[in-house]
């Protein structure tokens, strides 16, 4: 069922020349501070946008957050295995923000005040609720699909922000973590929110063991408790990777969790790419929306290569009405992709009609001057190539 993702990005990939850039997908990320009240100190992090990013798009981007930014060999094996699940269609573009941690006081700010008076746990789960996140809606065009990627300490700490604020997120993955520490037994915290919390959506928590005897300990407990206490909505699951070392956990766990959590937008997208018999409209996108809203808890875009490519399918067959409306719907979520105006002139070509083949080939000039989401010779080609059929019409 998922092939036909797979062909539209790979139509996609042909017919656009950015596509030969390092990532198709994702821009260069970039470093900034946030100075955080709760943790009295100028917080680093990486952010890296999709190429699609524009801060007016209809529709939100999902948010991945990982930590341990400064570990960058884990961090690199995370954005790649994003980046090659978004290359595939197997999950939607995100926004990722990596978030620094000094090694010096890493154990500090994911111990809780509960184990250790200096402990600033519930400070760093403040600091990312209260401050990262609101930055992350502001500046990143961000949506309530939320994911957080915390490894040893960090899967402590992600777990216990899970347990916190459950119908905040929607994804929780934790790599080799503990589950207990002094005066600290995060299985309980986790069942007592469960006795009392109605989860408004879909919420995952998937957690990794290797090699490690605490953690295997831990994760045993953990897989125990879960096991015997399901809760509606409370989608888990457990990896074992025992052959393989602490360290090891992030590259082998979160693709697959990665994957698992993103399974029904992709069946939900595949529904849409097999509809035959509607036509692809703004009432079929908002009730495919409406089901991620539902299911994630916030609306989730198809994403541009497959809305481009739901154009060019009913232009290929000569339906360029429909075309059209797809691409316009795209736009809405991409403004930045010129290329959408210039297929929307080629279809009223097709209909010999050259008054608004004309006006949207200029609207494609126009938009790609000083479009950033193509290089200086991808716009210097296509104001070219634009230049060359205004002078036929």
């Amino acid at each position: 069922m998922k092939k036909l993702i797979s062909v539209l990005i790979a139509f996609f990939l042909v017919h656009n020349t950015y596509a030969q850039t390092e990532s198709v997908y994702y821009k260069a990320p970039f470093d900034t501070t946030l100075a955080s009240e709760y943790l009295k100190e100028n917080c680093t992090i990486t952010v890296i946008l999709p190429k699609g990013f524009s801060k007016t798009c209809a529709t939100k981007f999902p948010l991945i957050i990982v930590f341990d930014r400064q570990n960058k060999m884990i961090f690199r094996q995370i954005f790649e295995s994003i980046n090659y699940l978004v290359s595939f269609g197997e999950m939607p573009e995100s926004v990722i923000v990596g978030v620094t941690s000094d090694d010096n006081r890493r154990n500090t700010a994911t111990t809780l005040a509960a184990s250790k008076r200096n402990g600033k746990g519930e400070l760093t789960n403040a600091f990312v609720f209260d401050e990262l996140i609101p930055y992350a809606e502001k500046e990143l065009n961000v949506s309530n699909c939320r994911t957080l990627i915390g490894h040893s300490r960090f899967g402590f700490l992600t777990s216990y922000m899970l347990s916190k604020n459950f119908n905040e997120l929607t994804a929780v993955i934790s790599c080799s973590p503990l589950f207990t520490d002094t005066n600290v037994q995060l299985i309980d915290s986790l069942q007592n929110k469960m006795n009392t919390i109605n989860l408004n959506h879909k919420l995952y928590f998937r957690f990794i063991t290797g090699d490690s005897i605490t953690d295997t300990k831990d994760y045993s407990l953990m897989k125990s408790f879960l096991t015997k206490k399901p809760v509606n909505n409370f989608d888990w699951k457990g990896f074992e990777f025992y052959d393989a070392s602490h360290m090891a956990t992030p590259g082998l766990g979160v693709m697959p969790s990665l994957l698992q959590i993103f399974d029904y937008y992709t069946d939900e997208v595949n529904k849409v790419l097999k509809e035959n018999t509607l036509p692809f409209d703004r009432n079929e996108y908002n009730v495919f929306l409406n089901k991620m809203k539902a299911h994630y808890g916030a609306a989730i875009g198809l994403g541009l290569p497959v809305l481009n490519g739901i154009g060019f399918k009913y232009y290929n067959n000569k339906q360029y009405q429909a075309a059209r409306t797809a691409w316009t719907i795209l736009l809405a979520d991409y403004p930045m992709f010129s290329d959408a105006y210039s297929n929307i002139a080629k279809s009223y070509l097709k209909e010999d009609n050259k008054v608004e083949a004309k006006h949207y080939y200029e609207l494609a000039k126009q938009k790609a001057g000083d479009n950033t989401f193509y290089n200086a010779v991808e716009r210097k080609e296509m104001i070219k190539d634009i230049d060359d059929i205004l002078l036929k019409l």
